[in-house]
């Protein structure tokens, strides 16, 4: 498996018009690859907890409780992916640390996956630094 296929996903997320494409790319590549799964370290991550967060808020117009959230990283990549339950909808998460970008996969009803590219935006106040998250694009 070819780690150096990430920045290939990076550059995809970064400059798709169509998140399918890049959410294919990462299942082709890495996300049937048990090795894979099992590569990196598992990690907290407190803003992709309120982005989850916000997220359900967004989607269903109410606060959601998030169970099971598992992250793993790949440090030398700065990539994280993950899963989670929200609800009863299987949540799947990419994202990229050092560019404050990810993608979300959403299991909604009868198959279908909302596909949601979001990102951070760094905020100082009173010499403290703040990520607030924020979507950017969303698309079925």
């Amino acid at each position: 498996m070819d780690l150096e296929r990430l920045t290939t996903l990076k550059h995809k997320l970064v400059t798709a018009d169509n998140f399918r494409e890049t959410w294919e790319y990462f299942f082709e590549h890495f996300g049937g690859n048990p090795h894979f799964l099992k590569m990196g370290n598992r990690v907290t991550n407190p803003l992709l907890e309120a982005i989850v967060t916000k997220m359900s808020q967004e989607l269903f117009q109410q606060s959601s409780h998030i169970n099971q959230l598992l992250l793993t990283e790949i440090e030398a990549y700065h990539f994280i992916h993950g899963a989670c339950l929200l609800e009863d909808h299987i949540v799947t998460i990419l994202f990229f640390t050092d560019i404050d970008m990810g993608l979300f996969a959403i299991s909604m009803e009868e198959l279908e996956i909302s596909l949601i590219r979001f990102s951070s935006m760094k905020i100082e106040i009173n010499n403290n630094t703040f990520l607030s998250p924020f979507m950017s694009h969303a698309i079925n």
